[in-house]
């Protein structure tokens, strides 16, 4: 979770620097608003897309299975969790959600001032708006549907109108929805930094919005020396009221008085489509180093534990001979597909011929080494060794790190230590998974755990033999290790 929140951060970051350097300050303001508004779930949705390059899903596994001769075992999974006392554990998860809460509370007071402003005075309806007379230091302000409005000041004027037709602006455009969603935003990411730029911005927009709006291209002078007149008279507002008079006065009055369009104002929005490129490149992307990484872990494991990945040694025929009579002693106790597994792995049939003595030519003598052994071998139902071996359509020990609950060996009172469980499956020919068994359980809940997420993790891509798609065994070693914190 933590390692997620600080991708946002970084994502929000890269985001706002665009919007910095390239369309702060720029004259088209409906653009900035939107961009700025949709930064925010853009800075939550991209570190959660996982592309995978190609390397990581097919090259890298065709390049292991060379270098190893194939194995059924997938690398080792090592899954980290650390044992804290009630204390440690629950503190930092309280202390986020009280100041979250804090945050929620001050929106909630915000909210019930201005209602309670509301019920305090008369309504007027003026055009189809709601104009609420109150004599308040940051009159006109506007707040969703509602005008406040200085009695004294008369709509009919010049001065008044332009007033009038600004906050106006700001209701028709439902700005208030905006500035509540960035409240709830800044109140759950409380630590970045960057929204509270992104809320800033948003209200200078705001205001570029409506004065562009209320000031003609006649009499644009005349409003930014009412902007000027008035100024000094306001005092700090609260941040989800749209009031007249802010104190971005100096940029309001240059978007008023600057005539000239930007330059390069479609490159300038179009450089967007990039800038998402590069932020999905950043977080979502497995990178070269890592298919790497699981090429030696492949080889590696394989090279440590060559029976339990299905290798076979370079044994001699006589080994080879002692190690089939063995099988077959206790053949009559296992299932169909592990007798025919085995006499699959006999060696062809040795056919021996005697020559008759002279005295009795007519008899030849042919025998072989089994009568049971068929003399067209037949392929298994469920490979253990291909040319292809299934493989996951992703990053799967991403995917095994990203679902698999750490904690469950601790909830379930494991001590500190290492816990590996090793799970078999079958991949069908149409990459669905099925047979899950857990041949080795540490106990504590991690086999049933590391069960449901293999469960989960949908279609493969199935194993190929002789240039067709064929049912095959996979292995998964997951290690669940748990750690004292002192």
């Amino acid at each position: 979770m933590l390692v997620y929140l600080l991708q946002v951060t970084c994502c929000s970051t890269l985001l706002y620097s665009y919007y910095h350097f390239v369309l702060r300050n720029e004259r088209f303001h409906q653009y900035n608003r939107f961009y700025l508004l949709a930064l925010m779930p853009l800075s939550f949705l991209l570190p959660l897309f996982r592309f995978t390059l190609p390397l990581q899903n097919e090259t890298v596994l065709v390049m292991a299975n060379k270098l190893n001769q194939l194995s059924v075992t997938l690398p080792e999974v090592i899954v980290t969790s650390h044992r804290q006392t009630p204390t440690t554990r629950y503190a930092m998860p309280f202390l986020y959600g009280f100041i979250m809460l804090i945050f929620l509370l001050r929106i909630g007071v915000a909210v019930a001032k201005v209602i309670r402003l509301r019920l305090q005075h008369t309504v007027k309806n003026a055009g189809g708006l709601q104009l609420i007379e109150c004599r308040h230091s940051d009159v006109p302000f506007s707040f969703f549907n509602w005008i406040f409005w200085n009695p004294g000041t008369d709509p009919n004027t010049g001065s008044g109108k332009q007033l009038l037709d600004h906050e106006a602006y700001h209701v028709r455009q439902g700005h208030s929805w905006d500035l509540l969603f960035i409240e709830v935003i800044i109140a759950a990411m409380w630590f970045n930094p960057i929204f509270y730029f992104v809320r800033k911005e948003l209200r200078t927009t705001h205001e570029f919005l409506a004065d562009q709006y209320a000031a003609n291209e006649n009499n644009k002078y005349q409003y930014a020396e009412l902007l000027v007149l008035h100024a000094m008279r306001t005092a700090p507002a609260h941040k989800l009221i749209t009031p007249f008079f802010t104190n971005q006065l100096k940029r309001r009055i240059a978007m008023l008085t600057k005539n000239n369009k930007p330059a390069f104002q479609y490159l300038r929005k179009l450089m967007v489509l990039p800038l998402l490129a590069v932020a999905m490149l950043l977080f979502s992307f497995t990178y070269l180093e890592r298919s790497i990484a699981v090429i030696k872990k492949t080889i590696a494991v394989n090279s440590r534990n060559p029976i339990l990945n299905n290798g076979t040694e370079d044994l001699s025929d006589a080994k080879t001979v002692a190690l089939v009579a063995r099988e077959l002693n206790t053949v009559k106790t296992k299932p169909k597909v592990k007798q025919q597994q085995v006499i699959n792995s006999l060696p062809a049939p040795e056919i021996k011929i005697q020559l008759p003595s002279l005295e009795n030519l007519n008899q030849i003598v042919v025998t072989q080494l089994a009568d049971t052994v068929p003399r067209l071998k037949k392929e298994p139902e469920i490979f253990t060794k291909v040319e292809k071996e299934a493989s996951y359509p992703g990053d799967w020990s991403r995917y095994l790190m990203t679902n698999l609950n750490a904690s469950v060996a601790t909830e379930h009172g494991a001590p500190a230590g290492n816990y590996q469980a090793i799970i078999q499956f079958v991949v069908a020919r149409d990459g669905s998974v099925s047979d899950i068994r857990c041949i080795k359980d540490p106990g504590f809940g991690i086999g049933q755990e590391a069960m449901r997420v293999i469960k989960l993790s949908g279609n493969w891509n199935p194993a190929e033999q002789n240039h067709r798609t064929v049912k095959a065994y996979r292995k998964q070693p997951i290690t669940f290790s748990i750690q004292d914190v002192k």
